[in-house]
C-alpha cells in the first residue's frame, strides 16, 4: 500500500508540473506576445515561474501563465486580448454579479 500511495503522489506531481523549459518558452511566446523575449527569458532565469527539479531537469507548473498574471497585475493590464475576452464573458453577467443601483436586484447588505 505504501508503494502504491507513493506512486500516486509521484504521478500527481508530474501531472501538475508537466512542462519542460522548451515548452515554457513556447507558451510564454504564445501568451505574452506583448512582452519582449528578453523579459520573458528573465522570468525563467530569475525563477519567477514555479518549477520542480527531477533528474537534474526543471519541470514547470501547469498553470504558470495565470500565476504570472495574478502575481503581476501589470501583465494582466497589458493583455488587451485577454481583457476583451473577459469583458465579453463577464459583461453578460455584470448586473447579476455587481447589482448596480437600478439593476432590478435588491441591494445586498452585509
Amino acid at each position: 500500500d505504501a508503494c502504491r500511495i507513493e506512486m500516486q503522489q509521484i504521478q500527481k506531481i508530474f501531472s501538475e508540473y508537466p512542462y519542460t523549459r522548451k515548452d515554457v518558452v513556447k507558451l510564454l511566446e504564445e501568451n505574452f506576445k506583448y512582452i519582449s523575449e528578453d523579459e520573458r527569458n528573465s522570468w525563467l532565469e530569475k525563477g519567477k515561474i514555479d518549477f520542480i527539479m527531477s533528474d537534474g531537469k526543471p519541470f514547470y507548473f501547469t498553470d504558470f501563465v495565470a500565476n504570472l498574471k495574478y502575481r503581476n497585475p501589470e501583465l494582466m493590464k497589458k493583455d488587451v486580448e485577454g481583457l476583451e475576452r473577459a469583458r465579453r464573458f463577464f459583461g453578460k453577467y455584470q448586473d447579476l454579479v455587481f447589482k448596480y443601483p437600478g439593476s432590478g436586484y435588491p441591494p445586498q447588505t452585509w
